[in-house]
C-alpha cells in the first residue's frame, strides 16, 4: 500500500495524541510505521492496515513510555560516540593533526600573550561555540519543536564545560583556593584544551545528527 502526505500526517498525529512530544522520535517511529504499512502487499485500507500495525507493535496504547525508553537509549548512543570521537582525535591523523596545531597555537597565546588577553581568548575559544550552538538549539526547538538527539547532542556540547566549570572559578590569586596568577593560568590552560577537545567530538555528533533528522523529515515532508 503506497501511503501519501495525508496518511502520513494522520500518523504523525497519532502518535503526538499518545504521548511522542519528541519530533525525532515521531519521524523514526513514523518511518517504521509507514515502511511496514507499505510492504503490505494484500489489499486493505489504511485505517484498518493502520491500525493491525500498531497493535503487532503494541503502539495502540499511550506511548509515553516508549518515548522515556528511547530517551535512555538515544542518550547512552550518544555518549558512546561522545567518548569514542575524542579517542578518534588522537588515533586519526588528520584529526591529530588539528589537536597537534591547536595545541602549539594556544599555547603560544599561553606564552606570548597577558593575562587578560590569555583570559579573553580563553574564554573565546569555548564561549563562542556555546553561544552558537545554544542559540542553533534553541532555533531548532522552535522550528521543529522537541528533538531528543539534539538535546543530549547539545547537552554533550557543553558537558565539558559543566563539569570544568569549578576550575575556572576557584583557583584564583586571594579566592577560595588561593594560587598563584602562573598557576592559574596553568589551570586555565590544561582545562580550556580539555574543554575545546571534548566540546569538538559533541560538535561532530550534534552536526551529524541535525543533518540525518532534516533528511528524515525531508523524506516525508510533514509539519
Amino acid at each position: 500500500m503506497k501511503l501519501n502526505t495525508d496518511h502520513i500526517q494522520r500518523i504523525d498525529d497519532y502518535l503526538k495524541a499518545k504521548g511522542i512530544r519528541y519530533w525525532d522520535i515521531r519521524l523514526e517511529m513514523t518511518d517504521h510505521l509507514a515502511c511496514k504499512i507499505e510492504d503490505y502487499k494484500g489489499s486493505c485500507d489504511f485505517k484498518s492496515l493502520f491500525n493491525q500495525t500498531l497493535s503487532e507493535l503494541g503502539w495502540d496504547k499511550n506511548l509515553k513510555w516508549y518515548q522515556d525508553k528511547r530517551l535512555k537509549s538515544i542518550n547512552a548512543k550518544i555518549r558512546r560516540k561522545y567518548f569514542k570521537n575524542f579517542i578518534e582525535l588522537f588515533t586519526n591523523l588528520r584529526y591529530l593533526s588539528f589537536v597537534v596545531v591547536f595545541s602549539f597555537a594556544y599555547y603560544l597565546v599561553f606564552n606570548i600573550f597577558s593575562s587578560k588577553t590569555f583570559g579573553v581568548i580563553s574564554l573565546m575559544l569555548f564561549g563562542l561555540p556555546v553561544l552558537y550552538f545554544t542559540v542553533h538549539y534553541a532555533y531548532m526547538n522552535l522550528k521543529f519543536k522537541k528533538s531528543g538527539y539534539l538535546l543530549y547532542g547539545y547537552f554533550y556540547i557543553i558537558f565539558s564545560v559543566l563539569i570544568s566549570n569549578l576550575f575556572y572559578q576557584l583557583p584564583r590569586p586571594g579566592g577560595y583556593i588561593d594560587v598563584s596568577l602562573a598557576t592559574q593560568q596553568s589551570i586555565v590552560f590544561f582545562t580550556t584544551l580539555f574543554n575545546v577537545l571534548f566540546m569538538v567530538s559533541g560538535i561532530f555528533i550534534y552536526k551529524e545528527t541535525a543533518n540525518q533528522y532534516r533528511a528524515l523529515q525531508d523524506k516525508w515532508m510533514f509539519g
